[in-house]
């Protein structure tokens, strides 16, 4: 009587010894296993099975004068991946992302750095740094499989509003968002030339704190704000010397100096001896250092300023201004 062994379960890259036995026993019996594939031998009583697909193996036994038996064992192969995670995930800096596996009983989610509880099937992560998270899992079959979860972390959006700005009466302040950001929203809009630019013009009525929310092309969103300081009051003042002729843009000319709206009664400089060399009421126009085409010798000048602003509020002043050559 020919028995192969009971039927068995296994899971793929397991092994199994089979077991056959004849009765009544005998040494010369010969024994031939098919299929012979994942078997380690075809002749032998109990060979081991390896097959990574269920195998309905058949045993036939032979005695030495041609008497023969059959018998079958079938070897259940349970596949070995089961686990299912439901995706990759993307996130900013300080957020979290949630991962979820199914198709076993026990799990262990590797690395167990930033995430909340790794035995579970449904977890929640936040990683500091772009994270593959893998997860070990056994089935009710006692068979292990992994699966792998990437979890990107984008690059933290930066945000730069500037240094606040202080504005005189009838000026504006170029705004200027410097960062990493892509889209832009501003607020609030009251005086902005648009809100959703990086760089707008901003001319409010009164002080004003702008706050802009920005995000990266990859959503991410951060914050910032900067202050539009609005003077009630204009400027007017002059600077204390020039040197005109000396080849700059900026010191060639005397010029006034004037923040806000300011209309200009006078503008007249003085030599030492006390006579007029310059006049205008052109708040524009400044002395290029000649009196009747003459350039004038360096030294301390008297200047008179006469001014009044937008408000009513007037400008008398007087002092003495270098001229350097």
């Amino acid at each position: 009587m020919l028995n192969a062994g009971l039927d068995r379960e296994l899971c793929v890259n397991d092994t199994i010894h089979l077991s056959s036995s004849v009765s009544p026993a005998n040494a010369l019996y010969t024994y031939t296993w098919a299929p012979v594939s994942n078997l380690s031998s075809s002749s032998i009583p109990d060979p081991v099975f390896d097959g990574v697909a269920t195998t309905n193996l058949q045993l036939i036994v032979s005695d030495p004068i041609g008497c023969s038996d059959t018998d079958f064992v079938l070897m259940t192969v349970n596949p070995s991946k089961f686990l299912i995670v439901d995706g990759d995930r993307s996130i900013c800096p300080r957020d979290s992302a949630y991962l979820n596996v199914i198709g076993g009983v026990n799990y262990l989610w590797q690395p167990t750095l930033y995430l909340n509880d790794s035995t579970s099937s449904n977890i929640t992560v936040f990683p500091v740094a772009t994270t593959t998270y893998t997860v070990y899992g056994v089935n009710t079959k006692g068979c292990l499989d992994s699966a792998n979860a990437n979890v990107v972390v984008y690059p933290e959006a930066v945000i730069d509003a500037g240094e606040n700005h202080t504005i005189f009466p009838g000026e504006s302040a170029q705004l200027y968002a410097d960062g990493n950001c892509s889209f832009f929203s501003w607020f609030p809009p009251n005086g902005l030339s648009a809100t959703n630019i990086k760089n707008p013009i901003a001319t409010p009525s009164v002080t004003t704190r702008y706050f802009i929310t920005a995000q990266t092309e990859s959503g991410c969103e951060t914050l910032d704000s900067v202050d539009v300081i609005v003077s009630p009051e204009s400027l007017l003042d002059l600077p204390n010397a020039f040197s005109p002729g000396s080849g700059t843009s900026i010191n060639d000319e005397l010029r006034i100096i004037v923040r806000g709206m300011v209309s200009l009664n006078s503008f007249k400089i003085f030599n030492r001896w006390g006579q007029e060399i310059f006049s205008t009421n052109d708040i524009n126009k400044g002395w290029n250092g000649q009196y009747k085409g003459v350039p004038q010798p360096l030294g301390t000048y008297v200047y008179l300023l006469d001014g009044v602003s937008s408000t009513g509020k007037r400008f008398y002043k007087q002092g003495n201004v270098s001229l350097i050559r």
